[in-house]
Parts: structure tokens; C-alpha cells; sequence
């Protein structure tokens, strides 16, 4: 990708991959696992040690509840 143009094309590629081709990908869904995979391929074809980190699979929210220093204040 040394020129404008590569990398252009490069960019719309991935973005119609991620963002067309498998859609919204909310974590802990198959098609965030998918995309993990995606990019996970791409990083790996030019980088040497590409590994995952699997700190977060998961999220949700939570209740609007406000607490502090353990009353409930909303």
C-alpha cells in the first residue's frame, strides 16, 4: 500500500467487509466474532505475532442506577 490510491482501496475494501458484508457487530455476537476474525487475518499478513486478547467478549448495560459510597442517590 505505498500509494494513495492502494490505500484507498485497501480502506473501502475493509469498511464494505466489516460494515456491509457482516453488518453491526455487537460484542458477543457471532458476527463480532467474525469480524475478530477479519482483522485478526488482515494484522497477521503483515505483522509477525498478532494475537488476540480476550479481555472483553462481553458487554451490557447496565440499570440507570446512581450510586455512591453505597446509597442510592437515582
Amino acid at each position: 500500500m505505498e500509494t494513495l490510491s492502494s490505500r484507498m482501496q485497501y480502506a473501502e475494501r475493509m469498511l464494505r467487509r466489516l460494515c456491509t458484508e457482516v453488518g453491526p457487530h455487537p460484542s458477543g455476537t457471532p458476527e463480532y466474532e467474525q469480524v475478530v476474525r477479519i482483522i485478526h487475518e488482515d494484522l497477521s499478513a503483515s505483522i509477525p505475532d498478532v494475537q488476540l486478547d480476550r479481555y472483553l467478549d462481553y458487554w451490557a448495560a447496565l440499570s440507570p442506577e446512581l450510586n455512591h459510597q453505597g446509597n442510592r442517590l437515582a
